[in-house]
C-alpha cells in the first residue's frame, strides 16, 4: 500500500473548489458603464467690427451616448457638459463659457441624445485684441454619490477635471482646473 501526503489529496479538491466559484464583479454602482460618446459642434463664423477684422463664433454641441451593453441599463447618472474659449492674452487662461447639466438614463443598447443651447464667444486677435476664441469641450458622467464615473474630452487641454465642478460660467481657470484672474491685455 502506497501512502500519499495529505496535502496532495487535498490539492485537487481545492481547484475542483475554485471551479465552481464565480469570479468576482465590482457592484453596478462602482463599474464604469459601457459607453459610446459622439459629441457633433455646429459652429458659425461671423466676421464684423469697425474694420472688419473682429470674430463672433456660435457653437453648439449635439451629444449623443450610446449604451454598449447588452443586459444592463445605465441609470442615476448626473451629467456636466464644460465648453471652454481660450484667452486671446494668455494661452493657458480658459474661459468657462457654457456649463450644462443633464440627467442621463440609458436602456440597454440604447442612446441618449441632448443639444446644448447657442454659446457665444467674441474676439479680436490684431491691434485692439480681446475676447476668447472657441477651446474645448469636456463630458463628466457621475452617479448619485458623485464620484466620476465617465470622462472625454475633445484634447487634453485640461488635466484635472475635478475642480471644474466649482467653476461658474464666465470665470477664468489654468489647466489644472483651477480659478485664476481674468488674462489683462499687455
Amino acid at each position: 500500500m502506497k501512502i500519499v501526503p495529505t496535502s496532495l489529496v487535498r490539492l485537487p479538491a481545492l481547484f475542483l473548489a475554485l471551479a465552481f466559484v464565480a469570479p468576482w464583479t465590482a457592484p453596478a454602482a462602482e463599474k464604469e458603464p459601457e459607453l459610446e460618446c459622439q459629441i457633433k459642434r455646429s459652429r458659425k463664423m461671423r466676421i464684423e467690427g469697425g474694420d472688419y477684422d473682429d470674430k463672433t463664433e456660435k457653437i453648439s454641441f449635439d451629444i449623443t451616448l450610446t449604451n454598449k451593453h447588452w443586459k444592463e441599463p445605465v441609470s442615476g447618472l448626473n451629467g456636466v457638459f464644460y465648453v471652454f474659449g481660450e484667452s486671446v492674452h494668455d494661452r493657458k487662461a480658459f474661459k468657462l463659457v457654457q456649463k450644462e447639466n443633464f440627467r442621463v438614463e440609458i436602456e440597454p443598447r440604447g442612446t441618449f441624445e441632448t443639444t446644448t443651447p447657442i454659446a457665444e464667444m467674441k474676439y479680436d486677435t490684431t491691434g485692439a485684441s480681446f475676447g476668447e476664441k472657441y477651446r474645448g469641450w469636456v463630458l463628466c458622467l457621475e452617479n448619485e454619490e458623485g464620484l466620476k464615473v465617465y470622462e472625454e474630452a475633445s484634447s487634453a487641454f485640461i488635466k484635472d477635471t475635478i475642480p471644474l465642478a466649482k467653476l461658474d460660467v464666465g470665470e477664468f481657470c489654468d489647466r489644472e482646473g483651477r480659478l485664476i484672474a481674468k488674462p489683462e491685455r499687455p
